[in-house]
């Protein structure tokens, strides 16, 4: 029978990134959370492919520097190519400004994996699956979250704080009829993680074509994943058969289904939550904004968001004044007009 508790200080929901790093924050705080997720188990897709400098430094409060960063791979740059294969422009590493490099090989099933681990050191037991939030009541001075378990009952848990780390489609910003404003690009992309790539390289490679851009972005474990720009009139379903998989790696590698890890077909969004804070209730990582991936930024932003909040939480759940967690949305919302 699953438990839960009657009243903890911070219910997380979303055990992806964003939520996992929050609650090992909030564990280096000494501030006692929850972590609920939907879904039975972990997603183990290669989504997420870089942690950028800043994200590291967020890795170094609870100590994940020392074990899973300290094993990736830093990225050394790009380059860019014209379509008869001339590279005419490239870019180097950067400077390390926070003590880490500017990006990092992650594979993100592992990453995540190392973030659970951590947090069942700092916080055993704090991580529960298979548990669905289905309300959130919430006031100016706390809330009360429903969860049903996977036997079907429903338990409440009173809280101070909510974090809503429910991803892009956030159930809890759709209930609170927080819109998301922005852009969606018309250009759909096909994404494909391989293993075991001929190509050991460690620069990304945008192919500039005039026909079909692409990309090719190293991965750890010796694999890469392919980015093509699906072109008008083909199908989405199409695009990501054998055959015409086959034809796009090409140029690139011989396609394989054993050696495929993940294949899709994305598109990207530019949007951004009207408000990221209501009443006890605030929207992180992909619930509060969605960015194209080019820049690799969608999950660091995420990683951000956690840094920014957590220590404030703890300051609040410590007896400051909730106000506080008013700058959250001040300070990650970029400026009008920047």
């Amino acid at each position: 029978m699953s438990t839960y508790p009657a009243k903890v200080p911070v219910v997380i929901v979303g055990a992806g990134p964003t939520g996992l790093t929050a609650a090992n924050l909030l564990a280096a705080y000494g501030v006692e959370a929850i972590v609920l997720d939907r879904e039975p188990g972990p997603m183990n897709l290669p989504r997420a492919i870089v942690i950028d400098d800043e994200g590291a430094r967020t890795m170094q409060v609870f100590g994940l520097d020392r074990t899973y960063i300290a094993n990736t791979t830093p990225a050394i740059g790009s380059k860019y190519f014209a379509d008869d294969g001339t590279c005419f422009a490239e870019t180097g590493a950067g400077v390390q400004s926070y003590g880490f490099p500017k990006r990092q090989y992650i594979y993100q099933p592992e990453f995540e994996a190392a973030l659970r681990d951590r947090l069942e050191e700092q916080a055993p037991g704090s991580l529960r699956f298979s548990s669905n939030v289905v309300d959130v009541e919430t006031s100016s001075d706390g809330a009360v979250v429903t969860v049903e378990a996977a036997d079907g009952k429903r338990h409440r848990i009173a809280t101070q704080w909510v974090l809503a780390c429910d991803g892009g489609r956030s159930p809890i910003r759709e209930r609170l009829g927080i819109a998301l404003s922005g852009n969606t690009y018309r250009q759909d992309w096909i994404v494909i993680d391989m293993s075991d790539d001929p190509d050991r390289s460690l620069f990304s490679k945008f192919f500039c074509s005039s026909i079909r851009p692409a990309v090719s972005v190293p991965a750890p474990n010796g694999g890469r994943r392919y980015e093509f720009m699906v072109l008008p009139g083909e199908d989405r379903e199409k695009v990501l058969t054998p055959d015409f998989l086959a034809e796009l790696l090409k140029p690139f590698r011989r396609y394989d289904e054993r050696y495929v890890l993940r294949k899709t077909v994305y598109t990207f969004h530019a949007r951004i939550a009207e408000r990221f804070r209501h009443e006890r209730i605030l929207l992180m990582g992909d619930a509060a904004h969605l960015t194209p991936p080019f820049a690799g930024q969608g999950m660091n932003a995420g990683l951000r968001d956690a840094h920014n909040v957590a220590w404030k939480i703890a300051a609040a759940v410590g007896g400051a004044d909730a106000a506080i967690l008013d700058t959250y949305d001040a300070e990650r919302r970029a400026p009008p007009g920047t």
